[in-house]
C-alpha cells in the first residue's frame, strides 16, 4: 500500500495475504485533519504483488478526522463544533431518488454550504455512494439515515439490522459521515412502552457502536429517546412560539 500527499508519497507498507484478506499497517506523521473548511483527503494506492510483479491494484482515498460528544458539546478534530446542518431528503426533479449526474450532486452540496449549512442530514435514506464521495472532497458532514419500517415485528427487526449491518459496513471510510442514526421519529416502534420495542432501540444503538466506535449515533432521531444516545435530537413542528 502506498499513501500520497497529492502526488508525493508519503509512506508505503507491505502486509501478508492470509486465505481472502490482507493487513498492512502504516503511518502518517502529522497528518492534515479532513473538516468542512479543509477537506483534507489522502490517495491510497493498494497492489497486490508476487514476486516483483504486480498482479493487481486498487486505488482510493481516506481522511483524518475525529468526532466526539463531552461537556455538552460537540467536537470536531478536538475543537467545538455547532451542528448547522440542512434536512436532505435527497430526491431529484427528474430521477427521483437515484442523483442524475456527478453535476447536480456538486449543485447540491455546493448551495448547501452557500447558504451557510455545515452539513446534510440525509433523511431516510441511505444515499448514493457518489453523493458521499462528493460530500468527501468539497468538505460537508453528513448524517446517515436508514430507512425506516411502520410496523415492528421479528420479520421487520431481523431485515433491518441485516441491512443497517450492511449500510454501515459500506460507507464506514467516509470521513464527512459523523452521525449514524438508525431510527426516525419512532417509525417502526411506534410503542416504545413495549418491551421488545424499546429493546430493538437500544440494541440498534449498541450494536452500531460495536461495528463503529468512531463517529456519533443517535438512537432515534428526534423522538423518544433511550438511555443509550449520543445526542438528544427532538423534532419540533409547533407552529407557534408558545
Amino acid at each position: 500500500a502506498t499513501i500520497r500527499d497529492g502526488r508525493q508519497p508519503l509512506t508505503t507498507a507491505t502486509g501478508r495475504v492470509v486465505g481472502s484478506r490482507s493487513t498492512a499497517v502504516a503511518f502518517v506523521r502529522d497528518p492534515r485533519r479532513w473538516s468542512p473548511d479543509r477537506p483534507n483527503l489522502y490517495d491510497v494506492t493498494f497492489e497486490l504483488r508476487r514476486g516483483g510483479a504486480a498482479l493487481d491494484r486498487v486505488t482510493s482515498y481516506f481522511g483524518f478526522r475525529s468526532i466526539e460528544v463531552h461537556g455538552g458539546m460537540v467536537y470536531l478534530n478536538a475543537e467545538s463544533l455547532y451542528l448547522k446542518m440542512v434536512l436532505d431528503q435527497g430526491y431529484w426533479p427528474d430521477t427521483i431518488m437515484t442523483p442524475p449526474s456527478d453535476e447536480a450532486i456538486q449543485f447540491d452540496i455546493r448551495l448547501t454550504k452557500e447558504m451557510g449549512f455545515n452539513g446534510a442530514r440525509k433523511h431516510q435514506k441511505v444515499e448514493d455512494p457518489r453523493y458521499l464521495y462528493w460530500a468527501d472532497r468539497m468538505g460537508l458532514l453528513v448524517s446517515a439515515e436508514m430507512p425506516s419500517a411502520y410496523v415492528y415485528d421479528s420479520t421487520y427487526a431481523e431485515h433491518f439490522t441485516r441491512e443497517w449491518m450492511e449500510a454501515i459496513e459500506r460507507d464506514y471510510n467516509h470521513p464527512s459521515i459523523i452521525i449514524w442514526a438508525p431510527m426516525n421519529e419512532s417509525w417502526g416502534v411506534d410503542d416504545l412502552r413495549d418491551p421488545l420495542q424499546q429493546n430493538h432501540l437500544k440494541a440498534l444503538y449498541a450494536l452500531t457502536k460495536s461495528l463503529d466506535s468512531t463517529r456519533l449515533v443517535i438512537d432515534n432521531e428526534g423522538w423518544e429517546h433511550t438511555n443509550m444516545t449520543d445526542l438528544m435530537a427532538i423534532h419540533d413542528y409547533i407552529q407557534t412560539g408558545e
